[in-house]
């Protein structure tokens, strides 16, 4: 990016409409103010097609005609005996071409704002990022970050159970840290719940990275520190909780399933047992019907055969039949034990026969 180059006329100047510059009111005497930053640290510089090596910084200042713009005017500094010398401006601070006196913030273009080219530590004076802060910050609005579909390209969507398989490898702890460390951090004592950088660095590399080295109260160096984007394991986690919204709603699905089929089986077990019920009370109420009118007719044929007999006398009443001792239930017990001795005689013969 190009450096940030910026003159402000803070003594001795009037602004002329007619010209739309700044005219000096008197021709030795007057103050300015010149910023020149870069983002970045240049390495080279070329020169006449050449690229070199950039050893040191130096601001040379000259002005410029309005009506000649070819030709240079010679900026030099004027000493307490009126004497003149060449102005070589120094820099007072190591990267900064300005006084400790003077602010280093400027006027923004939008109303009620302030700007600074470089990063910015609070409670540090080695800040590592735009802006380092070292304890805690309140923060009583939001935390937006630009996220326009319009602004963003090679946008793929990601497969959720792998993001589920991250998160249940990764291991939370909890943890102080040291006293070196946080006297130099500026925080308190409390333990914390977090995650370990090496660890994480395993699972999700792009959310760990390096930053510069560390110098503890005790004189500890911890080269290269690791810092880990929350953010980044915080988008993991959406993932994961995504990927068990989906696994709950499969279950609950094959719940509502199960609760059907079950349902119906019930429903038809009922039935099966009422149509079983059913034919049980058929079947005694045909044996009690049969019975009935076998026992009626029966009872009309003993009265008719107790009553009259062959020769057309008359018997008494209740004179059993003869026939009726052979059909007893005793009798065809006592038949029907006969039968099994026989058989179990003639199985103890025949294989007394095939032993031989």
């Amino acid at each position: 990016p190009p450096p940030d180059f910026r003159v402000d006329a803070d003594k001795g100047f009037n602004f002329s409409f007619a010209d739309d510059a700044f005219v000096c009111q008197k021709k030795n005497h007057f103050q300015i103010t010149v910023s020149l930053k870069t983002a970045t640290t240049p390495a080279f510089i070329k020169v006449k097609d050449v690229c070199k090596s950039v050893d040191r910084f130096k601001l040379h200042l000259f002005g410029i005609k309005m009506e000649s713009q070819g030709s240079s005017i010679k900026i030099e500094q004027s000493q307490a005996d009126r004497s003149k010398r060449p102005y070589d401006p120094p820099a007072s601070n190591p990267g900064q071409f300005e006084n400790d006196v003077e602010v280093v913030w400027s006027r923004g273009f939008t109303a009620d704002s302030v700007f600074r080219m470089g990063r910015v530590g609070i409670n540090t004076d080695r800040p590592d990022e735009s802006l380092s802060v070292h304890g805690n910050m309140k923060l009583t609005g939001h935390m937006v970050h630009p996220s326009d579909i319009r602004v963003k390209e090679n946008i793929i969507e990601i497969d959720t159970r792998e993001q589920l398989r991250n998160v249940s490898r990764m291991k939370l702890y909890r943890y102080s840290y040291s006293q070196d460390y946080l006297e130099v951090a500026g925080l308190n004592t409390d333990p914390d719940t977090g995650v370990l950088a090496q660890e994480v660095k395993e699972v999700l590399p792009d959310a760990v990275r390096e930053s510069e080295d560390l110098v503890l109260a005790g004189g500890k160096t911890i080269e290269k520190l690791l810092v880990v984007n929350k953010e980044r394991i915080f988008m993991e986690n959406v993932g994961a909780v995504k990927e068990l919204c989906k696994l709950t709603d499969n279950l609950e699905t094959r719940i509502d399933e199960l609760e059907l089929v079950s349902k119906k089986l019930q429903t038809r077990r009922r039935a099966d047992t009422t149509s079983s019920c059913y034919t049980v009370s058929s079947l005694r109420f045909s044996k009690r019907v049969c019975l009935s009118s076998s026992r009626t007719s029966s009872i009309c044929s003993k009265k008719s055969t107790s009553n009259i007999s062959t020769d057309g006398e008359r018997r008494p009443p209740h004179t059993p039949p003869d026939e009726q001792t052979w059909c007893s239930p005793r009798f065809m017990q006592f038949l029907i034990v006969i039968l099994v001795l026989v058989m179990c005689l003639s199985v103890a013969a025949m294989a007394t026969l095939y032993a031989m």
